[in-house]
Parts: C-alpha cells; structure tokens; sequence
C-alpha cells in the first residue's frame, strides 16, 4: 500500500451510513468512494491534486485569432429571402466572397444590398 496512507477522521454518522450504502450497492470500496469525493472537492475548490512522483508538464497556451470567413453562413443571420437563394451556393462566408451573387437566380438589387450591409457589418464586428 505504497501510494495509500491510513487516516483517522471524525464523518457525520449519517454520511458515513450513506458511503457505506453506497459501496454495498456499486460494489465500490469505501477508499475509492472518499478518493472521488476528495478528489471532486479540490477540483471545486480550484485546488490541483498534488502528485509529488509527476512533474507538472507546462503547456503555453497559444490564442488562435478566429477568423470570421471561417463562419458559416447562417452566422450572418440574414433575412429568410436572402439566406434561402445563396444557402445552395455557399456555405462558408469565405465561399459567398468568391461568387457573384448577382448571378444567383432572383437575386435582385434590394437583395445584393442586404446580403452586402449585413456581410460588411458581420467583417466589421468581427475584425
């Protein structure tokens, strides 16, 4: 019993009833019922399992910039009549960029205008 230690503890009589419950019902000894509940408790407490035989491994966090071509289309939450003539031709915003729209059927002028308004406000909000 290398990686455990016997310890002496007071437990609220009606907790310990319930732990011995528990470990009759899922067959799961006490130990290893405290370990989860210690173990829940540091990670509720933001406190890290202390692990002297591991050496932390330390990673750099790198921030990946979101790039908002990336976005499907339906990010840009365009009106019903718009979104349903271009949604066979693009699916990503970086794939409408690439198409003249006003060669899609039935999309007229008033259309390429909120298809233009809201895609340069969805850029601009999102540089």
């Amino acid at each position: 019993m290398t990686t455990r230690t016997k310890t002496g503890a007071a437990i609220d009589n009606k907790l310990l009833e319930s732990l011995k419950e528990l470990s009759k019902e899922t067959r799961i000894p006490q130990s290893k019922l405290l370990d989860e509940a210690i173990e829940l408790l540091l990670e509720k407490h933001g406190k890290p399992i202390i692990n002297p035989a591991i050496e932390p491994i330390v990673v750099p966090v790198v921030e990946i910039k979101h790039n908002p071509l990336d976005d499907e289309i339906e990010m840009l939450n365009l009106p019903p009549v718009v979104f349903n003539k271009i949604r066979r031709h693009a699916i990503y915003i970086k794939d409408l960029m690439k198409i003249d729209c006003s060669k899609i059927p039935l999309m007229g002028p008033k259309n390429l205008k909120v298809l233009n308004d809201t895609l340069n406000a969805y850029l601009e909000k999102h540089k």
